[in-house]
């Protein structure tokens, strides 16, 4: 673990096991080891003696350990695991905050994660290991290197959190003890000015690193020293502290501890200060103010006077000012882009989150927002309802304590004329939810706020993330479908339902010229967006003039139309917009492919230890990738060498009436259409001719050419015969060529075993399958397999180390077939 700690990626590796393992120590203590079961109870050791074994290894190295870039996080973890604090809580997770490089946060596992929200029971083993860590952290070091780490970027964090265990388990005694890292970084007792205690906190207060210790600091420091340290070296930097970026977050956690009267002469000191701090956006600090006067109950009259000032006379300037809402209307702007825009300006948040306190606050200060706005226009209303950041402070308005009667009484009305375009809108909805709590007291206005809802039920219910869009779409399609049905009713008359407009036209197909279609539907890609009705429009038109695939009469291709569970299978794969290329990409489609090729596999007899499939877009595809594959596998020189520098003349054999696609794949692979020799068939039965085979295969040699590859096909595209396989494999073993079957259109023939038994005899002899689902089967195009006897062929002969992607980590080598990149679930 030592080393594992310090590796970049490992580390990572590390920190998960500890979180995963640390509620097991929990369940051992108080499970029986009779009780346990499976693994756990087979487990060579206990959780406890695991994490033991750890923490001894780090222990001669805790020195280095706590700069080093990946394992002073992983100690962290470790020793918040040892402490037995809970590991998902706020303060926990701002330390193990990974490393900036890295961008990962350390998640406990969603199975473990209600033990790890609550403090966990440890043995007293973790105790003894937690103490003995901390001690070589902190005796072995004196003031200076201790001091020195405070500064630095990685030290820092385990310093906080040394802190916090410190002061955690032992109590703010633990500030006596000269041993103890409290006093390490502050000696002096009293820290006054002009000592080394004051020297170095005055240091860290502006640094950008360190100050982050001084909040620790500042919140766990024993009464007494805090004191001194407010009344020595704070009191009289407090304007300066609030104008700093970074000491700023100090000052808020040293008001959060200031007694009432310190709180009251704190809030004088930095009233001249308010104009400046809200120009800086400093606005964190005046909420914490404000809070912190509520809850001493001093009287905040001047901030409110200092606030008023600092926004502006006009309530509606002030209100404006203060929310940041600019003058440009983003109504019409699509949800995300909104979000987007908005999310630019993290102030936004902060000065929402003062207006919401101000309201907290009544009297002057809920005032002071409450009027700006009631001063708005019924635009500006709306405008602030919608607005993601300043909507919260309306919904803040609308449910506050304090004597906001009037208030509500005056807001509500120009509220409720605008309920159902509120209620539409994502962001102001939730104005909405307010109302009711609102008008608890105000009853006929509820009354009047309801009766706008019910009438517009029918909106309400097409409004949410765009639900009226998709009900819009649904409703085209179900009539395009139904047309389908109630036209099979005349199919026997060889007409069908006729549909209004010239020339006959059925619910099969109304039927143009490409010319004319093109006329109809004029494809031009607008400059600007053509909105919902649009895209509706232009659904219609598509449906209007597209080949209905539902109807009985589509009986020209060899497919047809899908079913239900075909259609709602589509919708989740367009939803989650994914490929197979790689595992990471698309897990849990990888594992039901794996699954299913297995099964087909299997099928067809193909039932070794490595026999599977994967999908690819066609059964033309499925054809090429297996000439690859046989090519790649029986002559591997061709891989990286092609077959123009291989001394081999290449032929590949196919029935005369096979698909085209063998001829296809032959002129794209390089072989050319000459390398593609045709198989004689039987004139009765449209079946290969393995004689005629075996003499092609002897003239082939007799000319100095090499056969590599025969094609059989399962079902061919005009008679539907099904070459003999048993016969032509005999031929293959014999001659060590690749057999190939195209079973794309007849290949389902599998899953009656009468016809599996007369068709496809002899099929797990084979090296590949083509079979294509969407064919025979109902399933939605495109729906193919090449599913094969030995998968480590195909990832063999078609991989290559691919340095953009992660094609060569173990769960891609698991579950990848080697196929090209960007396959369609």
């Amino acid at each position: 673990f030592l080393h594992l700690a310090q590796h970049r990626f490992a580390s990572h590796c590390c920190e998960t096991l500890f979180t995963r393992l640390a509620p097991i120590v929990s369940e051992e203590i108080t499970t029986p080891a009779e009780s346990l079961s499976g693994d756990k109870a087979n487990a060579i050791a206990t959780a406890e003696e695991l994490f033991l074994t750890v923490s001894r290894e780090f222990e001669g190295y805790l020195g280095y350990l706590m700069t080093d870039q990946f394992a002073s996080h992983t100690l962290r973890v470790l020793l918040i695991v040892l402490s037995g604090r809970p590991i998902v809580d706020a303060q926990t997770t701002l330390l193990l905050q990974s490393r900036k490089k890295e961008n990962i946060t350390v998640n406990a596992p969603e199975s473990s994660r209600s033990e790890n929200t609550s403090t966990r029971t440890v043995p007293d083993s973790f105790q003894q290991a937690l103490d003995n860590m901390m001690k070589s952290m902190v005796v072995n070091l004196d003031a200076t290197s201790i001091r020195a780490l405070a500064s630095h970027p990685v030290a820092n964090p385990l310093l906080q959190l040394l802190l916090n265990l410190e002061f955690g388990r032992s109590g703010k005694s633990k500030a006596k003890d000269a041993n103890s890292l409290f006093r390490k970084l502050l000696p002096d007792d009293p820290p006054e000015e002009g000592t080394d205690s004051a020297s170095f906190f005055n240091a860290m207060l502006y640094d950008l690193i360190g100050s982050r210790l001084c909040e620790v600091l500042i919140t766990n420091s024993p009464g007494r020293t805090f004191k001194i340290l407010y009344q020595t070296l704070i009191s009289e930097k407090l304007q300066s502290l609030a104008k700093s970026e970074t000491a700023s977050y100090v000052l808020i956690k040293i008001l959060e501890r200031l007694s009432k009267e310190d709180i009251e002469q704190a809030m004088h000191k930095l009233c001249p200060q308010i104009e400046v701090l809200v120009e800086r956006s400093r606005t964190s600090v005046v909420k914490c103010l404000i809070e912190r006067c509520a809850v001493r109950g001093v009287d905040i009259g001047p901030l409110a006077i200092a606030l008023k000032e600092a926004y502006g006379q006009n309530p509606t300037e002030r209100l404006h000012k203060m929310l940041k809402m600019g003058a440009s209307n983003s109504e019409s702007m699509s949800e995300d882009r909104r979000k987007q825009i908005e999310g630019f300006d993290p102030s936004k948040a902060h000065t929402s989150l003062l207006a919401q306190s101000m309201l907290d606050s009544p009297g002057t200060l809920q005032d002071l927002i409450m009027d700006g706005i009631l001063s708005l226009d019924n635009t500006s209303l709306q405008r602030l309802a919608k607005d993601r950041s300043a909507t919260r402070v309306l919904q803040k308005s609308l449910t506050c304590g304090g004597n906001t009667i009037r208030y509500r009484r005056m807001i509500m009305p120009r509220l409720a004329i605008t309920t159902v375009d509120l209620a539409t809108d994502p962001v102001a909805s939730h104005v909405v939810d307010a109302f009711w709590k609102g008008t608890d007291s105000l009853p006929f206005i509820r009354e009047k706020i309801a009766e706008h809802l019910i009438q517009n039920e029918a909106l309400l219910r097409e409004s949410v993330s765009g639900r009226a869009l998709l009900n819009a779409v649904q409703e085209l399609l179900i009539p395009f479908i139904r047309a389908a049905d109630e036209d099979a009713t005349a199919k026997e008359t060889g007409h069908g339902l006729s549909k209004s407009g010239g020339g006959p036209r059925t619910a099969l197909v109304e039927y143009h010229k490409p010319q004319k279609l093109t006329q109809l539907l004029d494809p031009q890609l607008p400059d600007t967006g053509i909105g919902k009705d649009g895209f509706l429009r232009l659904v219609e038109k598509v449906l209007q003039y597209s080949v209905n695939t539902w109807d009985q009469g589509f009986m020209q291709k060899l497919y047809a139309s899908t079913d239900a569970p075909g259609v709602a299978s589509e919708l989740i794969l367009s939803v989650l917009n994914t490929n197979l290329h790689v595992y990471d990409a698309s897990p849990t489609l990888t594992v039901i492919e794996k699954a299913t090729t297995k099964a087909l596999a299997s099928l067809f007899g193909l039932t070794g230890p490595h026999a599977g499939g994967i999908s690819v877009p066609g059964g033309s595809a499925s054809n090429t990738t297996s000439i690859v594959i046989a090519r790649n596998t029986l002559y591997p020189s061709t891989k990286t060498s092609g077959i123009h520098s291989s001394p081999h003349s290449f032929i590949l054999f196919t029935s005369a009436y096979a698909r085209y696609s063998i001829e296809q794949a032959a002129q794209m692979l390089g072989f050319g259409s000459d390398a593609v020799w045709s198989v004689p068939t039987s004139p009765k039965t449209g079946q290969m001719d393995p004689s005629a085979l075996s003499s092609l295969i002897s003239k082939a040699e007799s000319e100095h050419k090499t056969p590599f590859y025969v094609n059989a096909t399962a079902g061919t595209t005009v008679l539907g015969s099904y070459d003999p396989i048993r016969a032509i494999s005999k031929i293959c073993r014999e001659k060590e060529l690749w057999l190939h079957v195209d079973a794309s259109w007849g290949g389902p023939a599998i899953f009656s075993p009468s016809l599996a038994k007369e068709k496809l005899d002899g099929s797990h002899l084979v090296d590949s399958i083509a079979i294509n689902p969407h064919q025979m089967m109902g399933v939605p195009i495109t729906c193919s397999f090449l599913l094969g006897a030995d998968l480590r062929q195909f990832h063999k002969a078609n991989t290559l180390p691919a340095s953009h992607s992660s094609h060569s980590d173990e769960a891609n080598e698991e579950t990848d077939g080697g196929d090209e990149e960007g396959r369609q679930p």
